[in-house]
């Protein structure tokens, strides 16, 4: 990423005013959606009688976890594999694009698009699997307005480590960064995935999951 100019900063300072709104907009569609969609499915599953593999099908962007599962696969490993895996190829893109051209960096944010949606549809359905059906809407809630703070704090870092290195390249590197930290709390840090028993006594990380694998 090269350093900013004031002709490019002055094209950004013509198109923000009409940018910034569809991008409001367009957060304040996904967040909704996202929402409605981890409330609704519990209720969708139980009222057609969907298995957790047909309801991850009729969900999820991506059906490739899915089929794996159908085929026989461990809901354990496959979740976490994909959403691993998802993570890596994201941190991956977002270094790549720091260090790359125009047409490298270009790439590799496409790269991290489809890496985005590898891992949406697999977080929120880990996240729903630890909980449980009875609380899988509250869970996913707060897990999701935590997630969407991003939206808020992002912008100051970068515009922060922007102005004070004139470059794009901290931020994609710190980016990276938090990425990486991802890759080991949904790698290690989160045992099996699982629905919660929330009536164990027994300790450690896997200590309350009730092992389906």
């Amino acid at each position: 990423m090269t350093p900013t100019t004031p002709a490019s900063q002055s094209r950004i300072g013509a198109i923000g005013p009409a940018v910034v709104p569809l991008l409001a907009i367009a957060v304040f569609i996904n967040y909704v959606d996202r929402g409605n969609l981890a409330t609704a499915a519990p209720l969708i599953k139980d009222q057609l009688h969907f298995s957790s593999t047909q309801i991850g099908v009729l969900l999820a962007a991506f059906r490739l976890s899915d089929r794996w599962i159908r085929r026989g696969a461990s809901d354990n490993r496959v979740r976490k594999a994909v959403i691993v895996s998802g993570y890596a190829i994201l941190a991956t893109s977002l270094v790549a694009a720091a260090v790359g051209n125009l047409r490298v960096s270009v790439i590799s944010l496409f790269c991290a698009g489809v890496a985005f949606g590898l891992n949406t549809p697999t977080l929120l359905a880990i996240a729903q699997t630890l909980a449980g059906p009875q609380v899988a809407g509250r869970w996913t809630g707060i897990q999701n307005c935590v997630g969407n703070l991003a939206g808020i704090v992002a912008p100051i870092i970068t515009g922060f480590v922007v102005d004070r290195s004139g470059q794009y390249y901290w931020a994609f590197i710190i980016a990276a960064a938090v990425v990486t930290v991802g890759i080991v709390a949904w790698g290690l840090v989160i045992g099996t995935v699982a629905p919660l028993n929330w009536g164990a006594e027994t300790h450690g990380r896997d200590a309350m999951a009730v092992d389906t694998a």
